[in-house]
């Protein structure tokens, strides 16, 4: 049985001896062991003969420990635990089960380029794959990344029933049944990615509820044609959520459109737990989300907007129910069409955001000098800002920077056209401030051409 170098060199038995070896007992009056010392030489490793002063010492990997044999293969990789610890002896095969041991072992199906540490292991053909379920019972972390029989799917609810990360892909195919009995054996499960095609019905979104202890749940979209958003759920779909899965903290939403009555009544039974929510910016052009978002206002820390496609007219109300989100740590948001200026600037006039730290701002063309000002007199908490391809960003609103005493971290300026010259003061100001990016000189022959593109919606 091959096993890794420092193992082997674990199970080597040093031998210290101080005299010739032992004699043959060939007299019964001269090699008789005292029953004490020879009770005593058994647990220290220790003999001792009438007449000579005999010492050996046999020590190895065998003798430590439960404990420290534990600690030993926690460094040890997943297929190493597999291939190897298990199949030693019968005192390996028992501790390679224990439950920490598997706290941090990925299984990924389908799929090796995501097997990038020790602690992940990749699985290819399904009889491999029912092999290591049935040899890892505590297996917490699977990713499947291509759809598999039903037969593995039974097996993964049979064997790894303290499974607490799963990612079922879109090809997958399930029924309702199946995912009943999967959801209720693996009820400990806390992360959930999942496409929305195997939520499509109640009666799949109620097999979820099963999962009492889910605090994650992603719905993931399958293709190019989904992430556009020309795919919705069905109104309802969320109807055995408002009651179940009582620990949720984070929902994504993914590139999906979501029955607007549907994700208020969702949110809103979902209140006094949500801590996350990434969701388009509109369900449509009229619908917008962030007023929806304010009855999480409590406890809602991380919020990431996408895909701006609100009409002028409902854009101010977005941004001014953005702003009443005051325990915000984290806010990202897409801003790729133009608004009306000091639209967005609103989010971050009444009262600002104080508690927030990191802002986010992806093709920010919308974003004027107005909203930049804001954010710097609105966010007094903040320690990084990231804005990416904003236009005409002078000196004026950068000059206004340094008074953020805690942005000591990053300011990223990736793709933004306006004075190159607007950070300069920056440096010296703020020593100990990273500036990621540069602002490049404005075109005016693009720019004219860009505003005259940007019509109302």
């Amino acid at each position: 049985m091959y096993l890794p170098w420092y193992l082997q060199a674990c199970r080597i038995d040093s031998h210290m001896t101080s005299s010739p070896p032992k004699r043959p007992n060939s007299q019964r009056s001269e090699g008789r062991l005292d029953s004490k010392m020879a009770s005593g030489s058994e647990r220290s490793g220790k003999s001792r003969i009438a007449g000579e002063d005999v010492t050996e010492m046999r020590v190895g990997i065998d003798d430590l420990p439960d404990e420290v044999l534990l600690m030993i293969f926690s460094h040890l990789s997943f297929s190493e635990l597999i291939d190897v610890v298990r199949n030693v002896c019968h005192r390996w095969r028992r501790l390679y089960k224990v439950r920490k041991l598997w706290h941090n072992k990925e299984y990924h199906i389908g799929v090796s380029k995501h097997c990038d540490s020790d602690s992940c292991r990749c699985g290819t053909n399904e009889r491999e794959v029912i092999r290591t379920f049935m040899n890892a019972p505590y297996l917490r972390k699977v990713h499947l990344w291509q759809g598999v029989t039903s037969h593995v799917i039974y097996m993964l609810s049979a064997r790894c029933l303290k499974l607490l990360e799963l990612r079922l892909p879109h090809t997958q195919k399930l029924t309702h049944l199946m995912l009943d009995n999967l959801f209720e054996k693996c009820s400990q499960i806390l992360k959930l990615r999942i496409s929305y095609t195997l939520l499509s019905s109640e009666k799949c979104v109620k097999a979820v509820t099963h999962l009492k202890y889910l605090r994650v749940l992603d719905l993931l979209a399958r293709s190019r044609e989904e992430n556009s958003g020309t795919l919705m759920l069905p109104p309802g779909v969320l109807r055995p959520l408002y009651d179940g899965c009582p620990r949720l903290a984070r929902v994504d939403f993914g590139c999906l459109h979501v029955n607007i009555s549907d994700l208020w009544n969702f949110l809103n039974a979902k209140r006094s737990t949500l801590e996350y929510i990434r969701v388009k910016w509109a369900m449509d052009r009229t619908s917008c989300v962030p007023p929806l978002l304010t009855v999480c206002a409590d406890k809602l820390k991380r919020l990431e907007l996408y895909d701006y496609n609100l009409a002028r007219r409902v854009a101010s109300e977005a941004f001014t129910a953005l702003g009443s989100l005051k325990n915000l740590w984290e806010l990202k948001m897409s801003l790729n069409r133009k608004l009306p200026r000091g639209t967005a600037a609103l989010a971050f006039t009444t009262g600002g955001l104080p508690k927030l730290r990191n802002l986010y701002i992806w093709y920010a063309s919308g974003l004027d000098d107005d909203t930049v000002v804001a954010i710097i007199r609105g966010c007094p908490a903040l320690q990084i800002l990231a804005i990416r391809d904003a236009h005409l960003v002078s000196d004026a609103a950068f000059c206004e920077i340094s008074h953020l005493e805690h942005l000591e971290t990053e300011l990223k300026i990736p793709g933004c056209v306006g004075d190159p010259k607007a950070t300069d003061g920056l440096a010296e100001r703020m020593p100990d401030l990273q500036i990621c990016g540069s602002i490049e000189a404005e075109q005016p022959a693009l720019e004219a051409a860009y505003c005259e593109s940007d019509t109302e919606l």
